[in-house]
């Protein structure tokens, strides 16, 4: 079961949304440092929510529609912020290359307590790797500590991959092009949580 429960951690970590293109940009402009501040405040903020959820909390926070609207909107207002600062970055290298990389920590951390669809997530993932006929509590001291040490592992992996991918040729010339990408993404981010 623990197997399983890593795998699909991990799978998940894999699918493109917020965190993971905040990383990868990270990654690109500041190198694996910058990114491993970002993957950090990801962690964190995880493991915040962790909290919440295994509180009770989560369900709580989840049956309340104006606390999950004013966190929705937050979310929201956060990605259009990050989005638009990657796309004026791409127009703009010089001040892409003067953004302090401490500010990564902020804004994984941000970017991941923000979205309200991380409680939601968490809420309807876990409860499938726990055993009904054993304590919850034990069972979630193991699961959440390897559940937060993949997410960090995968998310070191995927700025450790686009920190070689900027070596290559031509990846130079190309990273303005990925800064707008990557702009755009966290802005698609934003607007398909409208929806939600």
């Amino acid at each position: 079961m623990l197997l399983h429960f890593i795998l699909a951690t991990a799978l998940i970590t894999l699918l493109p949304g917020p965190s993971l293109v905040l990383i990868v940009m990270q990654s690109m402009r500041h190198g694996v440092a910058g990114s491993l501040l970002a993957i950090t405040g990801v962690v964190l903020a995880d493991a915040l929510l962790l909290l919440v959820v295994v509180g009770g909390l989560g369900a709580l926070f989840a049956a309340s529609t104006a606390a999950f609207a004013l966190l929705k909107w937050l979310g929201i207002g956060w990605l259009m912020y990050l989005g638009v600062g990657q796309i004026r970055s791409a127009a703009d290298t010089v001040s892409a290359e003067a953004v302090a990389p401490s500010r990564a920590f902020w804004q994984g951390l941000t970017t991941t307590l923000l979205n309200p669809k991380i409680v939601g997530f968490l809420l309807v993932y876990f409860p499938q790797f726990l055993q009904r006929n054993q304590p919850i509590l034990p069972q979630m001291a193991q699961l959440a500590p390897l559940f937060l040490a993949t997410v960090w592992l995968v998310f070191a992996l995927c700025a450790l991959l686009a920190r070689a991918l900027r070596q290559l040729p031509g990846a130079e010339r190309g990273q303005p092009w990925l800064q707008w990408v990557a702009g755009m993404s966290l802005i698609g981010c934003a607007l398909a949580s409208i929806n939600l």
